[in-house]
C-alpha cells in the first residue's frame, strides 16, 4: 500500500512541476517558451506511460484486458471479440509483433497521454492544475479501470477545440476515432449542434434543477430504463466499478446521502455558481464547452446512480469526466493575479485540500483496486 501512496505522490507532482515553466512562459522569449512546452510535453508522456504502463494487476478490469491480450491470435478476426475494432487492431499489431501483454498497457497509456498533452498545448494555463485535478478527482484511478473508455475521453477530449472553433470535419473526424475503441462516444455527434452555446438558464436555477433532479432520482431512473434495450444493443458494455461506489455508495445502488454524495453535490454547486464568471474569463477557449458537458454529467448523475445500471454509467462517464477538466479552470482563476474572488487563494486552498482528503482516503481503501500498487518487475 505504501508504494501507492508513493507512486501516485511522485507522478502527480512530477506532471505538475514539469508543465509550471510551460504554464508561466507568457513573459518569456517565444523560442525559450517552445522548449518550455516540448519539455513538459516529452516529459509527460514518458512518465507517465511508463509509471502507469507498467502497472501489474492494478485496476479491476486489469486481468480482463490481459485476456482479451491473449485470446489474440494470428486467425482472429474483429468479429470474433466483444470490444470495437480500433482496440482489437491495437491488440493484433502487438500480437503481430510477438510483445507481451504489459505492451498493452504502455500502448494505452501513451495512447492517451499524447491526446492530453496536445489538448494542454492549448491551454498552457490550467496543465498544471489539470494534472493536480486528474488525481485528485480519482479520474486517474478510473482510467486504470476502463481503458478503452479513457481512450476515447482523451480523444474527445482533445476534439472539443475543434468544436468550439465550428472545424466540422475535424470534430466529427476525432469523435469517428473515439468511437473505434468505445462506442458510448458516437453521443458526441449530435452535440456539435449545440454544446458550444452558453447555457441560457441563471446559476441558482441550474441549482435548483440539479436538486429538483436529485429528489427525483427514482422516478428518472425508471424513465432511463424505458430505453434499456435499445441502449444495450447499441453501447456494447462490460461491468466494470466505479470509483466513486466504491468508495461511498452501497453495492446495490440507489443514492446514498453519505459523504460522498454530500461532496459531490457541493463541489458541483461551487462550479454551478462560478460558471458566469468563469465562462466570460474564459470564453477565448470555449470554457462554456466544457461547462455544458460538466453540467449534462452532474444532471444525469444521480438517475444514473438510483439506477445502477452499466450501460447509463458508461453513458454518463464522458460528461462527468469533464468535471476536473471545469475544476482545472476554476482553480487556475482562483490562483491567478486578478481572482474571481477577492478570497480566491483561500477558497482555492481549502477546495484542494478537501480533495486530497478524498485522494488519501481512495488510496487507502483501494478504491477500483488503485492500490496496492505494484508494477510488472517488482
Amino acid at each position: 500500500m505504501f508504494q501507492a501512496y508513493i507512486v501516485y505522490h511522485l507522478l502527480a507532482l512530477s506532471l505538475i512541476l514539469a508543465w509550471y515553466p510551460a504554464m508561466t512562459s507568457s513573459h518569456v522569449a517565444a523560442s525559450r517558451a517552445a522548449q518550455n512546452t516540448l519539455f513538459a510535453s516529452m516529459t509527460s508522456i514518458l512518465l507517465f506511460t511508463f509509471t502507469l504502463g507498467l502497472r501489474d494487476n492494478v485496476g479491476g478490469d486489469f486481468q480482463g484486458y490481459v485476456n482479451y491480450f491473449l485470446e489474440v491470435d494470428n486467425q482472429t478476426s474483429s468479429s470474433d471479440v466483444p470490444y470495437e475494432i480500433g482496440f482489437f487492431w491495437v491488440i493484433k499489431a502487438l500480437r503481430l509483433l510477438d510483445l507481451d501483454a504489459a505492451f498493452l498497457f504502455l500502448t494505452t497509456c501513451a495512447f492517451q497521454i499524447i491526446f492530453v498533452v496536445s489538448w494542454l498545448k492549448k491551454h498552457l494555463f490550467i496543465a498544471p492544475w489539470f494534472f493536480l485535478m486528474y488525481f485528485l478527482s480519482l479520474h486517474a484511478f478510473e482510467g486504470l479501470n476502463i481503458v478503452r473508455q479513457e481512450m476515447s475521453f482523451t480523444v474527445l477530449l482533445a476534439s472539443i477545440p475543434a468544436l468550439i472553433s465550428r472545424r466540422v470535419v475535424q470534430y466529427m473526424s476525432l469523435v469517428f476515432f473515439a468511437t473505434l475503441f468505445h462506442a458510448s462516444s458516437a453521443i458526441f455527434f449530435p452535440l456539435y449542434l449545440f454544446l458550444h452555446k452558453e447555457t441560457p438558464i441563471p446559476a441558482w436555477s441550474q441549482f435548483g434543477l440539479l436538486l429538483l433532479v436529485t429528489a427525483s432520482a427514482g422516478t428518472l431512473a425508471t424513465e432511463l430504463f424505458n430505453f434499456l434495450p435499445r441502449l444495450a444493443l447499441f453501447f456494447q458494455v462490460s461491468r466494470f466499478k466505479d470509483v466513486q461506489e466504491d468508495l461511498f455508495f452501497s453495492e446495490d445502488g440507489g443514492l446514498s446521502m453519505g459523504l460522498g454524495f454530500l461532496f459531490g453535490l457541493v463541489t458541483d454547486a461551487f462550479l454551478i455558481f462560478t460558471s458566469s464568471r468563469l465562462i466570460k474569463r474564459y470564453s477565448h477557449v470555449g470554457f462554456s464547452s466544457y461547462y455544458n458537458l460538466f453540467l449534462i454529467g452532474a444532471l444525469l448523475s444521480p438517475a444514473v446512480t438510483e439506477a445502477n445500471y452499466i450501460v447509463f454509467a458508461r453513458l454518463n462517464y464522458f460528461f462527468l469526466s469533464f468535471k476536473f477538466v471545469c475544476l482545472s479552470f476554476l482553480l487556475a482563476s482562483l490562483f491567478s493575479k486578478s481572482p474571481i474572488f477577492k478570497q480566491g487563494a483561500i477558497l482555492g486552498a481549502l477546495l484542494i485540500l478537501s480533495y486530497y482528503a478524498w485522494f488519501l482516503m481512495a488510496i487507502s481503501q483501494g478504491a477500483a483496486w488503485c492500490a496496492p500498487f505494484n508494477f510488472v518487475f517488482d
